[in-house]
C-alpha cells in the first residue's frame, strides 16, 4: 500500500499565507491611523476600512477553503486495486477502484522558479482528479503506484490542459 507524503514547503507557505491575512484583518479591525500615529480604534468601521476588512476576511476564507481542498491524503492499494482520497481535517474519505479510471497523464507546472509534476486521473477522456507535485514530495512514487493504469503520456502544454479542464472538455485527443 502506498501513501502520499505532504511537501513541507506547501504546508509552510499556506500556513504563512493564512497567518499574514489573519494578522492583517486583526490590525485593520483594531487599529486606525490618527495623524501619523497608530492608535486603538474607538469608532466603528466605515467606508473603505470596512471594505478592506471584508476583503481580508474573504481572502482568509478563500485560502482556508483552498488549503482544505488541496491537502488530501492519497492511498493507493495495488493489491486490492483501489485508490483512496482522504481529507485529514474533515475526515471525508472517497475510495475508487483503479479500474474506475481509464488512465492518467502527466505534465509540469511552474511556480516562481521551480517545476512541479502534475498527474491527471482520466475518466471518459476528462480529468477527474489532479495530483500536484507542489503538495506531495513523493509524486514520482505515486506515479509508479499508478502503473497499473494506462499511461496517456506527457502533455507539455499545461495551460491548454487547464483551460480544457475548466471548460469540462476532453483532454485526450
Amino acid at each position: 500500500m502506498f501513501k502520499s507524503k505532504f511537501s513541507n514547503y506547501a504546508i509552510i507557505s499556506n500556513t504563512m499565507g493564512i497567518s499574514i491575512i489573519s494578522i492583517s484583518c486583526i490590525v485593520l479591525f483594531l487599529f486606525e491611523n490618527d495623524h501619523g500615529k497608530v492608535v486603538l480604534r474607538e469608532s466603528p468601521l466605515t467606508g473603505v476600512m470596512l471594505y478592506l476588512v471584508c476583503y481580508c476576511v474573504f481572502l482568509l476564507a478563500l485560502l482556508v477553503y483552498y488549503t482544505l481542498r488541496k491537502f488530501i491524503i492519497i492511498s493507493i492499494d495495488n493489491e486490492n486495486k483501489t485508490i483512496q482520497f482522504k481529507n485529514p481535517i474533515t475526515r471525508y474519505t472517497k475510495e475508487y477502484d483503479l479500474d474506475y479510471y481509464d488512465g492518467y497523464l502527466d505534465s509540469f507546472t511552474t511556480t516562481s522558479n521551480t517545476n512541479y509534476k502534475v498527474l491527471f486521473l482520466i475518466k471518459n477522456k476528462k480529468s477527474i482528479k489532479r495530483i500536484e507535485g507542489y503538495y506531495y514530495k513523493n509524486i514520482d512514487e505515486m506515479q509508479t503506484a499508478l502503473s497499473s493504469l494506462n499511461y496517456f503520456g506527457l502533455q507539455k502544454n499545461i495551460g491548454r490542459l487547464n483551460r480544457r479542464i475548466l471548460l469540462n472538455k476532453t483532454i485526450i485527443d
